[in-house]
């Protein structure tokens, strides 16, 4: 016998079995998912079965299941198949870029049961799955045979003032997924996408992907889940960036919103290169 980690319940698993679980981290119980192959997850079981092989499923069903009736277990995927979400943030602001992100998740992806519209999570908590989710994807690239990659654009205002702020939205998705598609290839040749879920009821013009809308996508997918994290702690740090440069709007607190001190800041200073010369500043 090796030892295994001071598991909540009194459940025993297989490898090969996915389950919902507790574990301990920070001294807090957190749930989390395991998803086929827990072995890799913990370093005694991984020195020990380093030899044994993992034979993907070709139920999504068996890969990500940490939301209630998630869209993914819905599609049915080849075993050298890989999804992809999309979604973006700022499209409401009065500054600042719209930012979008895309995402394809490793297969044994472990997903933190807080994994949510990053609308409804807070600061602490999007700001630490954001590091998670990268962090993870990071890891697989370099040790898994089903790895997975994320890609973060930004338009910024002049882009959105030339396009409107919808068309902008979409043609970053569709650049954030077609540099998915680019790291796939070149990080594992076999694999292949099956499908690229978008945040909404549009899909992306001009994409040569299959695709599918997903009204509250954020909220029922994994994959746009993740992708609204990425996409929300990165435009919110490059507009807290912007603040330094910019002191005089208050761009780390509003993130560039409409907020009353923002427009108050712009009746008193005029508009600066951040903002969005199209939108309605009083």
């Amino acid at each position: 016998m090796f030892p295994l980690p001071a598991w909540r319940g009194k459940h025993s698993f297989p490898p090969t079995l996915a389950l919902l679980v507790r574990w301990r981290g920070d001294g807090k119980s957190t749930s989390c998912v395991f998803l086929r192959q827990p072995h890799e997850l913990l370093p005694s079981w991984r020195q020990r079965t380093r030899d044994r092989s993992t034979t993907p499923s070709s139920l999504f069903e068996d890969r990500y299941d940490v939301m209630k009736n998630p869209i993914e277990d819905e599609l049915r995927i080849p075993s050298q198949g890989y999804v992809i979400g999309c979604d973006e943030v700022g499209r409401g602001p009065l500054a600042g870029p719209v930012t979008a992100a895309a995402v394809a998740l490793p297969l044994h992806f472990v997903a933190p049961a807080e994994v949510d519209d990053s609308k409804k999570l807070t600061p602490k908590k999007r700001a630490s799955l954001n590091h998670y989710i990268r962090e993870t994807i990071a890891r697989s690239q370099e040790t898994s045979t089903h790895p997975g990659a994320f890609a973060i654009v930004d338009l910024e205002a002049s882009v959105i003032d030339e396009m409107n702020i919808l068309q902008a939205s979409l043609h970053a998705m569709r650049q954030a997924a077609e540099s998915v598609v680019e790291q796939m290839a070149s990080l594992a040749v076999k694999m292949k996408l099956h499908l690229v879920l978008i945040d909404g009821h549009k899909t992306l013009p001009d994409c040569v992907y299959p695709q599918r809308a997903v009204i509250k996508g954020d909220q029922k997918s994994l994959h746009i889940a993740c992708a609204s994290i990425l996409a929300k702690e990165h435009r919110d740090a490059l507009m807290v960036a912007y603040h330094d440069q910019y002191p005089l709007y208050g761009f780390d607190r509003h993130k560039g919103y409409p907020t009353k001190a923002h427009r108050e800041a712009i009746a008193r200073h005029g508009i600066c290169p951040l903002h969005r010369r199209t939108f309605n500043m009083k």
